[in-house]
């Protein structure tokens, strides 16, 4: 149900962006690198993540954006 729920506000985040023709909101989205920072992982961790279907991403442009709410999820449930 969570992830329909990811998917949902994804899918949400996108239609207005191009409603408005304009880039997702920047706050919401960011790319791998600024993800690896916050983590502190590897790019290939964060592509296993990524896989594993941890969090929201979209890929545009040949970047991944990752939905920045689910990554502090994922932080949190390691901290567990």
């Amino acid at each position: 149900m969570e992830k329909m729920e990811r998917n949902q506000q994804m899918i949400i985040t996108i239609l207005m962006a191009k409603n408005q023709n304009t880039e997702p909101n920047i706050s919401l989205w960011e790319d791998g690198l600024k993800i690896q920072e916050i983590l502190k992982i590897s790019r290939a961790t964060l592509y296993r993540l990524r896989k594993e279907n941890a969090f929201t991403y979209v890929q545009k442009g040949g970047r991944t954006y990752y939905y920045t709410p689910d990554i502090f999820k994922v932080t949190n449930h390691f901290l567990k």
